[in-house]
């Protein structure tokens, strides 16, 4: 198993890659880029802890709700926390959401 440090370090070497790899298009489309990754749009990174909601629970609904994948949302259950990747406007509008589900819920009597 990865600390949550190694596994933050091994999503901001391979996400790139990864998008890199998904963003190719097929040979009836344009051809893909060349430049090389260090010069393709940058992904931005956030931990995002969370007060009151489970760090699973909401990346399950993030998952569900959320039709653009541009952001990759990770749950470290360790420090109950959220790691967002994408660029900088999706991760923003991610955290918008994230800010309102992580709310107290009053205890039901």
């Amino acid at each position: 198993m990865f600390t949550s440090t190694t596994r933050a370090a091994l999503l901001a070497a391979l996400l790139p890659l990864a998008l890199a790899a998904c963003t190719s298009t097929s040979s009836s489309g344009p051809a893909p880029t060349t430049a090389p990754i260090a010069q393709q749009a940058p992904s931005q990174f956030e931990i995002i802890p969370l007060r009151f909601a489970s760090a699973h629970e909401l990346a399950k609904l993030l998952h569900d709700v959320i039709e653009n994948r541009a952001v990759r949302i990770e749950a470290d259950g360790r420090t109950n926390s959220l790691v967002l990747a994408g660029a900088n406007a999706d991760i923003e509008r991610v955290k918008a959401l994230i800010a309102r589900l992580d709310i107290e819920v009053p205890a039901k009597r």
